[in-house]
């Protein structure tokens, strides 16, 4: 009876322990954000574990709605074009972020089928070793670096242009 006591006091005392590691965890994350922000004079919002701002690109798009979001496991950033794809143009755009995704590294290109969203995801998990300025760089960084790259053809298929064009106009104008 001991025993099972014992074994189950430590087992208390182990997820005790192992839920304030987490809490501990995305506060950590949350005030290197909020100070990596604060240093790069970024105006944001902050609400239950999301950071919100808005963020120019040098391209079609001109600016990006960016959210970073976090989590017990995970550092996310999404970084949302201010434009919609029509239901006719929605199957083009798929083709366009599928190739797009076949180039880019550090970042997934999305559509949203329901509300004709295109965003760009990054993401970095958290097990051990929270992610440094360097990650948060990039993390932040590419998503707004592969919607300035892309953003002309994104608004291209956008208005009915064949993805194929648009993706190897993208292309091109990255070898210039």
């Amino acid at each position: 009876m001991k025993k099972r006591i014992v074994v189950l006091l430590t087992l208390l005392l182990t997820l005790t322990l192992a839920g304030t590691a987490l809490a501990n965890i995305e506060d950590q994350m949350k005030d290197m954000v909020q100070t990596y922000l604060d240093e790069n004079g970024h105006d944001y919002e902050y609400d239950d574990d999301v950071f919100t701002l808005k963020l120019a690109i040098g391209s079609a798009l001109e600016y990006a709605d960016v959210g970073i979001f976090i989590y017990d496991d995970m550092l996310a950033v999404i970084a949302d074009a201010p434009v919609q794809v029509s239901e006719e143009n929605f199957e083009k755009m798929a083709v366009f972020t599928t190739l797009a995704n076949n180039e880019i590294f550090y970042g997934q290109f999305r559509v949203d089928r329901e509300y004709g969203y295109v965003s760009c995801r990054s993401c970095n998990l958290v097990e051990d070793v929270i992610p440094g300025e360097n990650e948060l760089f990039y993390l932040v960084g590419m998503p707004l670096e592969y919607l300035e790259t892309y953003g002309d053809g994104i608004a291209a298929v956008c208005e009915g242009g064949d993805p194929y064009e648009a993706f190897n106009a993208c292309l091109a104008a990255m070898d210039e």
